[in-house]
């Protein structure tokens, strides 16, 4: 990332994606101190991914060059930083520019400075360490796709190690050397083509394709299937955030699904509602799909003379 400033000029550079993160940089030159470049680095999640923790260890390197001629670096300097969901920004000052400057015969005033920025990702926190794309574009050739998959005659450009993160199906499917096994795989693959395409749009981040109450449980299916965590986790955030679904609906797929944190959060829920609230799910479709454990709390937690009236025991 590069940008020009001067005395007179600031800059902010264009949003960067990279390891499904939005890099940015700030940078200005001031006058105090001998002079100094003042450069803020922001590492920030995509707001349509669902972790709120995450951490990112990175290399930074900064560089400054004459903007005419880049092979005139007034300085050069490497930092190692921590990115976080609690502190996303890094600010570096870089003093005594006016001298650097008047060691190649420069004016500090005059001067048109080009500040590149380099970022070497280390390890991350909290999300998948992989750039996110849309599928419609890999399958035209991304560059870091190795293979492909059929689904209903379509064509998928896919990378093998980024599918593998994201589940044990998709481990054996690029790594089993056993025949009898990839039969077997992808006979399940065959028999699931929708619910398998509907997971290949999520995870290659097709945009505008976001969880929602239509497809969760599908997605959930999927995840179960390939035993993939992440993307289970994904929607399981979004049970537990989305005020679209019902509360049966949401008790009824943490049961079926074994979601843990959304089983404990409509529990926390459940804890607080009075008796009208309860009596109120009993209306609900999904209720009838509940564990017996689930309905007894629930008939429990309502005044016996309404049950009477209802004439349910």
């Amino acid at each position: 990332m590069t940008c020009i400033v001067n005395s007179s000029i600031k800059c902010w550079s264009k949003n960067i994606y990279m390891y499904d993160f939005m890099w940015k940089f700030y940078s200005e030159l001031e006058y105090a101190d001998g002079g100094k470049i003042w450069t803020v680095v922001s590492c920030n999640r995509p707001v349509n991914r669902v972790f709120n923790k995450w951490s990112c260890n990175a290399i930074l390197e900064i560089k400054a060059m004459n903007a005419e001629d880049r092979n005139k670096v007034y300085l050069n300097r490497t930092y190692y930083n921590t990115f976080s969901s609690s502190e996303s920004d890094k600010v570096i000052k870089c003093v005594g520019i006016k001298t650097l400057l008047a060691e190649h015969d420069e004016s500090f005033e005059k001067s048109n400075i080009c500040v590149e920025f380099k970022i070497q990702v280390l390890d991350t926190d909290g999300i998948i360490p992989e750039i996110i794309y849309d599928y419609k574009q890999s399958i035209y050739g991304n560059g870091n796709d190795d293979t492909f998959l059929e689904i209903d005659g379509q064509l998928f450009s896919v990378k093998k190690n980024f599918l593998s993160m994201y589940g044990t199906i998709f481990q054996k499917m690029f790594n089993s050397h056993f025949k009898v096994s990839a039969m077997d795989l992808m006979y399940k693959v065959n028999e699931n083509n929708y619910l398998f395409s509907e997971g290949i749009r999520y995870i290659y981040k097709y945009r505008s394709y976001l969880i929602h109450r239509r497809n969760v449980e599908r997605l959930l299916a999927l995840g179960k299937m390939c035993g993939s965590l992440h993307l289970i986790a994904d929607c399981e955030n979004f049970l537990i955030n989305t005020k679209r679904c019902g509360f049966c609906r949401k008790m009824n797929l943490a049961e079926k699904y074994e979601l843990q944190n959304l089983y404990l959060h409509c529990i926390h829920r459940m804890d607080s509602f009075n008796s009208n609230d309860l009596l109120k799910l009993l209306r609900e479709i999904d209720y009838f799909y509940l564990s017996d454990g689930i309905k007894d709390r629930i008939l429990d937690g309502i005044e016996d003379s309404t049950l009477k009236e209802l004439q349910i025991t």
